[in-house]
């Protein structure tokens, strides 16, 4: 007789391969893609502090994604793969980020357009 949630050997956990990981940690920009475009979508072309913070967060965000995103693919590293692949997918998602922080602040008209000063 055992007392209740004895169990008799240890059941191993199933290991997830490192591939899954790798891709985990790759696709994450694209996996907050859309929650961010639709956030760009409702802050619309007015300024606002909602507005604001959306493209604050997005451009914030993606830079220190950016500046990490070396770090994040280095233990993925093997003799056989160097993941390049995986970190030029990971770059690219984060300045998709950034272009979506750019279409914002030009919606809300502050790029120049006219690059004429005389």
């Amino acid at each position: 007789m055992h007392p209740s949630g004895f169990i008799e050997e240890p059941k191993e956990l199933p290991v997830e391969p490192a591939s899954s990981s790798v891709k985990s940690v790759i696709f994450h920009p694209y996996e907050t893609l859309p929650f961010q475009m639709f956030a760009v979508w409702m802050c619309g072309s007015s300024i606002q502090i909602f507005s604001i913070g959306v493209v604050v967060m997005l451009l914030y965000n993606s830079l220190k994604g950016l500046s990490s995103s070396w770090s994040d693919v280095k233990p993925f590293l093997t003799s056989e793969n160097n993941c390049m692949a995986e970190w030029t997918i990971l770059c690219f998602g984060h300045f998709l980020h950034l272009a979506l922080a750019m279409y914002s602040i030009d919606n809300f008209g502050l790029l120049p357009h006219n690059w004429n000063f005389e």
